[in-house]
């Protein structure tokens, strides 16, 4: 039988969101459906509309979200690590570059942007089961890094008149085989960001669970 919710709001509305992020690693929602059910969760008023966004999935056991049966990242297949690019070299100079959704990130990404913007979404990506690095280069520009929560991050930049974020989970949380994702470089007069957000989850939604808005 399914988990029942707990019957305090905020603990329903974070258990609701953490199990449709469940569903959504499991390909059980679509990234439409999930966002959409994400962003009702958090605007619901009662117990009855958070049951409704769960009525159609299938029956969960209560630990299974602390117990690790599926983490929320994806890692490369053996076999596909052999023949996997090992460097890659990103340019954004006025421009917006974007990677996300379901795609195989190198060993090594050299990113350089110059008066642009450049997305790299690691949440769909298929990741090295051991380091991913991430080399940044930011001059007057802006660079964002997204990774789910259970990876490891390592954050080694520096900024001259801008900001290199060093947000990362808490590691004693985190097995010792989980892949790490780890992000050197500097941003001058730019920034690099660094979230961590459950699949499908937007920005603001990230926020508000943060805060247990």
């Amino acid at each position: 039988m399914k988990a029942p919710l707990p019957t305090n709001l905020e603990q329903a509305r974070e258990r609701t969101v953490q199990l449709l992020s469940h569903h959504y690693a499991y390909d059980r929602l679509t990234l439409e459906q999930v966002e959409d059910r994400l962003e009702r969760a958090y605007k619901a008023h009662g117990m009855d509309e958070l049951n409704a966004l769960l009525a159609d999935m299938p029956p969960e056991q209560g630990d299974e979200l602390t117990t690790g049966e599926r983490p929320l990242y994806q890692l490369a297949p053996e076999q596909q690590l052999g023949v996997a690019q090992e460097e890659q070299r990103l340019t954004s100079i006025f421009a917006d570059i974007k990677r996300r959704g379901s795609w195989a990130p190198p060993r090594r990404m050299d990113t350089l942007t110059v008066f642009g913007s450049m997305l790299l979404d690691l949440r769909e990506a298929l990741l090295h089961p051991d380091v991913t690095e991430v080399r940044a280069r930011v001059v007057f520009g802006e660079l964002k890094v997204i990774v789910p929560p259970g990876v490891r991050v390592i954050s080694e930049g520096s900024a001259i008149l801008g900001s290199f974020d060093h947000n990362a989970p808490n590691w004693d949380a985190l097995p010792p085989d989980a892949p790490t994702v780890r992000i050197t470089g500097s941003a001058t007069l730019g920034s690099v960001g660094i979230s961590i957000r459950l699949p499908g989850e937007s920005a603001l939604a990230a926020l508000k669970r943060r805060w247990g808005v």
